[in-house]
């Protein structure tokens, strides 16, 4: 009978049809919506990179506030120096600086007066007294070290007097006293007015030496004249030629009297 064996065989053919089809999966629409993207299209898509830090050098402002804090860094550290030597110089001991200042004070190794004590001229003592004093200024002796260096300057007949006295001296202005005391002779007044008055400038004796001699005379006076006064005595003992080239207006110190003197006679 020829129908079943078709029946079977159909069957057959349908069973292996049904195998090979394969089963179609279901999609939802989400995922229905996502289309194809090309090699094209992914090139023209720009795609996410991670930061790079920047590596651009300092700007000009950077760098003045790099100098600006050394600058500032550098003063302070010699603020802090100069306090420290400061602080160091002021806490020193006081015999560092008593040595000190005993080097800096002057005395009387180079000075060149010298006083023997023998010629009994009071203008020979009161020139060794001018020298030691004009020395004593410009030296920087202090009153002590002249007391102690005074020795140094009297030789002779002076020496050994001071070798006597030496331990009643307590002071310069005593030293003197006692010197003049024992060397020089006191003159008054009108003695010094006669002798001083007794001179008469003759060339040719320059005219600067002669006020010079005169000034050491009225310095000698138990009392003080003032300038103009002491101008005039030695002006109107100038000779009379010096006095023609030289009018007393034009005068008004001791100083530039001696000037003018010297322009003078050049």
């Amino acid at each position: 009978m020829p129908f079943p064996c078709k029946r079977v065989a159909t069957r057959r053919g349908q069973g292996q049809a049904a195998d090979k089809e394969e089963p179609q999966p279901t999609t939802s629409d989400s995922e229905q919506e996502i289309t194809f993207v090309g090699p094209s299209a992914q090139a023209s898509t720009p795609t996410p990179t991670a930061p790079v830090p920047a590596t651009t050098s300092p700007t000009t402002d950077h760098m003045f506030k790099i100098m600006e804090l050394f600058a500032r860094s550098q003063a302070e550290a010699n603020q802090k120096l100069l306090e420290t030597i400061m602080a160091n110089t002021t806490s020193a001991s006081p015999e560092a600086s008593g040595v000190i200042k005993m080097k800096s004070a002057g005395n009387f190794s180079k000075c060149s007066a010298r006083f023997e004590g023998t010629t009994g001229d009071a203008e020979t003592l009161e020139a060794f007294i001018d020298a030691v004093l004009v020395f004593k200024e410009c030296a920087g002796v202090t009153d002590e070290n002249v007391v102690r260096g005074l020795p140094m300057l009297l030789t002779g007949n002076a020496a050994v007097w001071w070798q006597g006295i030496k331990k009643d001296i307590h002071d310069w202005e005593d030293a003197i006293a006692r010197l003049r005391g024992m060397y020089g002779i006191v003159k008054p007044a009108y003695k010094l007015f006669r002798e001083i008055f007794g001179y008469e400038h003759t060339l040719p004796e320059r005219s600067e030496v002669f006020a010079c001699k005169i000034r050491a005379l009225i310095s000698q006076l138990p009392y003080d004249l003032c300038d103009a006064a002491r101008i005039n005595i030695v002006y109107g003992l100038l000779n009379r030629k010096i006095r023609k080239r030289l009018p007393r207006e034009t005068v008004n110190t001791f100083e530039q009297l001696i000037v003018k003197l010297r322009c003078v006679e050049a």
